[in-house]
């Protein structure tokens, strides 16, 4: 593990130690195409009626549609920790061609809130998991034989003096938090595979989503699986707040990404989202992507694996 400096003393040129360049051109069988595409915002097309909508309900229909819709199709999946009705739990794809071997496997589960279902789910099934969270107060431990603790966040910088407060409390902490590249760093897992990363970040997922897609470091995740929080905007940004939330899943779709699996979190509060439409929708979604660039994906007819 790196030595990075006093706590809460983290200079600049210390964190920048932190960063590596991903190697995106990381796949096998010498495939080298890029994705370090830059972010593009995309536009808001007529809808099916032919008619414009206002755009701020434009906007939420659109990140709505996409967000009830598999791309992909998983033939063998579970649940892995608590069930649907609770949280903890989350969808995996165990498709033999996915490649999850129990034998040599690595799990990043970043933001736990005391809520250890999932990781000790995949620790049985095989894995090594690494699980982050500043906001529990817990120095670094063992957790169990195949989990291990640590006592970071994930955010799109690195820095131990992030003001995060936890969801249970309004006091104010100073965190450590590392891009995922600061991450691997910190684990000595430079260019390694990560087989599954769960994030689970309250809200802070887009501004993470974001800086990865921008590095490149998704790919070396197989599988992903997150929590996206979508609340009602600031008056004023409404547009640019779905618009940019939708974009940045279009990106993680052109970097390879292909979502399988979607449900609300039961336990979500509702949330109005449009001026006249989607009143009640539910803050949060679960969301189950798989990387299509893994295994020699690009060999195979997209089509077998397309919804039907």
């Amino acid at each position: 593990m790196l030595k990075l400096g006093t706590e809460n003393n983290l200079l600049q040129e210390e964190s920048l130690k932190l960063e590596w360049q991903p190697k995106v051109q990381f796949f096998p069988d010498g495939h080298n195409e890029t994705f370090q595409t830059p972010f593009q915002l995309q536009p808001l097309v007529v809808l099916p009626e032919g008619r414009q909508p206002n755009d701020w309900d434009g906007e939420v229909a659109r990140l709505l549609k996409y967000l009830h819709s598999n791309q992909m199709i998983c033939k063998q999946s579970q649940q892995m920790g608590n069930d649907v009705d609770s949280d903890g739990g989350w969808d995996i794809c165990f498709e033999p061609k996915i490649g999850l071997n129990s034998t040599d496997c690595l799990v990043y589960s970043v933001g736990i809130g005391y809520e250890w279902s999932f990781d000790e789910a995949m620790a049985a099934y095989g894995c090594d998991v690494i699980a982050f969270d500043p906001s529990m107060k817990q120095q670094s431990h063992r957790h169990s034989k195949r989990v291990l603790f640590q006592n970071f966040g994930l955010w799109d910088r690195n820095t131990d003096t992030y003001s995060g407060k936890s969801l249970m409390s309004q006091k104010v902490d100073l965190w450590k938090v590392r891009t995922l590249e600061g991450l691997m760093a910190e684990m000595n897992h430079q260019h390694k595979r990560i087989d599954i990363l769960k994030i689970d970040i309250e809200g802070a997922e887009w501004e993470v989503l974001y800086q990865m897609l921008e590095r490149g470091t998704l790919q070396y995740v197989k599988q992903l699986v997150f929590e996206v929080h979508v609340w009602k905007p600031t008056p004023g940004d409404e547009k640019a707040y779905f618009q940019k939330k939708y974009s940045i899943l279009k990106w993680l779709e052109e970097q390879g990404f292909r979502m399988w699996n979607w449900h609300w979190n039961h336990l979500a509060l509702g949330s109005k989202l449009g001026y006249n439409h989607f009143f009640r929708e539910p803050c949060c979604y679960e969301l189950s992507w798989i990387n299509t660039r893994f295994n020699n994906w690009w060999q195979f007819e997209m089509g077998v694996w397309q919804q039907s």
